[in-house]
């Protein structure tokens, strides 16, 4: 693992003892690895918690970051989140049920169940919570600051939540995807095509693709 940027809480400091990795994330002032052997790290700002693992983790097969929260689906298919809880982000849902996928939004929390069901939970200010009632079965989701996306089994993207940058506004002409992600107030998809798709808050060029 290499990091590089703001270092003001040790994000970019990668723990001399890490090791081999297999899966990355970034939280708004941490950094998460996962280990090759299923072991959970994570390092710099822990005013939340949210670089202390739980004791009980155990082995995990996915990670993802919330703004001051980490997320974590263990090998068994159980999530666990841990950090700041102040919209209760980290208090899994009792019904939550076996999950294949995580994602996290600032303050929100996302799991895609085994079912292709996505849950989420967490602050629900601007619907980022409520998911849409006629979303497909999904095989993939991923969180902005206060938005929530999904890749249906069709390829078509739904987004939902703050919509004030039009990043849950899908492009008419976007077609079939393979892959999503969020940031800040964009949404970016990649088209089964291979072209990288983006919209939303684009005051730093973030959703104009380059040419080259």
């Amino acid at each position: 693992v290499r990091a590089w940027g703001l270092n003001n809480f040790g994000q970019c400091t990668i723990p001399w003892d890490l090791g081999e990795c297999t899966a990355i994330a970034g939280g708004y002032r941490h950094t998460i690895a996962l280990q090759t052997y299923g072991t959970v790290r994570a390092w710099g700002n822990n005013t939340s918690s949210q670089c202390t693992i739980p004791a009980d983790l155990g082995l995990c097969s996915a990670i993802a970051c919330g703004g001051d929260h980490t997320i974590a689906l263990q090998s068994a298919g159980t999530v666990r989140a841990w950090g700041n809880n102040t919209s209760s982000q980290c208090t899994i849902p009792a019904d939550l049920g076996l999950c294949s996928a995580i994602a996290g939004g600032f303050t929100h929390s996302i799991a895609l169940q085994v079912s292709g069901t996505v849950r989420v939970w967490g602050n629900n200010s601007y619907g980022q919570c409520t998911t849409p009632t006629e979303l497909e079965v999904c095989v993939a989701i991923a969180g902005g600051y206060e938005h929530t996306i999904a890749l249906q089994t069709s390829g078509l993207v739904r987004a939902w939540g703050n919509n004030s940058y039009g990043q849950c506004t899908i492009p008419t002409n976007l077609g079939f995807c393979s892959a999503i992600a969020g940031g800040l107030n964009h949404t970016i998809a990649l088209q089964t095509s291979g072209t990288v798709r983006a919209w939303g808050q684009n005051d730093y060029g973030q959703c104009t693709i380059a040419a080259d």
